[in-house]
């Protein structure tokens, strides 16, 4: 169901994105996607209710899908045509392994339990 919920976000996002570009334009859509992520990330960390996470998850899978639309049409807009390959490799390569990082250590810290960690 909380995968369903993201699902559901980014199809809303990916719908909404140019008509909220056309109306806000880029800038203001990623700095208020940086609030947004903010938030989202807090509520991930604060809710204890299932439909609480299905809600965020909503709202992030919809910001994910906008900041998405506006990095990509940028990224593609901005670099030449000869270099877009590498520069794409670069981008998934630092987001993807960033990715890869933290859920390596995220698992070190879950392996050491909440007991361990905390006061």
């Amino acid at each position: 169901m909380l995968l369903a919920a993201l699902a559901v976000g980014g199809l809303i996002g990916t719908a909404a994105a140019a008509r909220l570009q056309q109306r806000f334009g880029a800038s203001a859509l990623v700095r208020a996607g940086l609030v947004i992520e903010t938030c989202t990330h807090l509520s991930f960390a604060l809710v204890t209710a299932p439909w609480a996470a299905m809600v965020t998850l909503v709202v992030f899978g919809a910001h994910g899908s906008v900041l998405g639309v506006i990095i990509t049409s940028w990224r593609q807009r901005v670099v030449r045509d000869a270099l877009r390959g590498r520069v794409n490799s670069g981008y998934f390569l630092f987001s993807i392994g960033g990715s890869a990082i933290g859920a390596l250590a995220g698992g070190f810290v879950a392996q050491e339990g909440p007991e361990r960690l905390g006061p």
